[in-house]
C-alpha cells in the first residue's frame, strides 16, 4: 500500500485488500488511511482498540511514520499480522503519479 504525504491512498495490492477485507470497501484513491482505520474501529475490526479507540488509532497512525518499526495487529477475524510499514513522504510524493489500480 502506498500513501501520499497526507496519508491518502495512492495504490494497494490484492493481498492488502484481502488482509483488510472487512475495510476494503473503503479503499479508494484519495481516501485517508486514518478514516478507514477509524471506521474499522467503529465496525469492531480491531479488538485491541476496544475501550481505548482514540488512543489506539493515534498509536497506529504514529507507527506508520516510524521507519523500520515493526507493528503487530490482530484483526477481528482472528489473524495476527505484522508489518514494517513506514510512510516516507518523499516516496509518497514520487508515487503520486503511479497507477491507482487496486491490483
Amino acid at each position: 500500500m502506498f500513501l501520499d504525504a497526507d496519508g491518502r491512498y495512492i495504490l494497494w495490492n490484492k493481498k492488502y485488500a484481502e488482509i483488510y477485507s472487512r475495510s476494503s470497501d473503503l479503499f479508494k484513491p484519495g481516501a485517508r488511511l486514518e478514516d478507514t482505520i477509524r471506521i474499522g474501529v467503529e465496525r469492531g475490526d480491531y479488538p485491541e482498540a476496544v475501550g481505548r479507540e482514540d488512543d489506539w488509532i493515534a498509536e497506529r497512525i504514529a507507527k506508520l511514520y516510524q521507519p523500520g518499526g515493526r507493528h503487530e495487529q490482530r484483526l477481528a477475524d482472528g489473524p495476527l499480522y505484522s508489518d514494517r510499514g513506514a510512510v516516507d513522504p518523499k516516496m509518497a510524493a514520487s508515487s503520486a503519479c503511479a497507477s491507482t489500480s487496486p491490483n
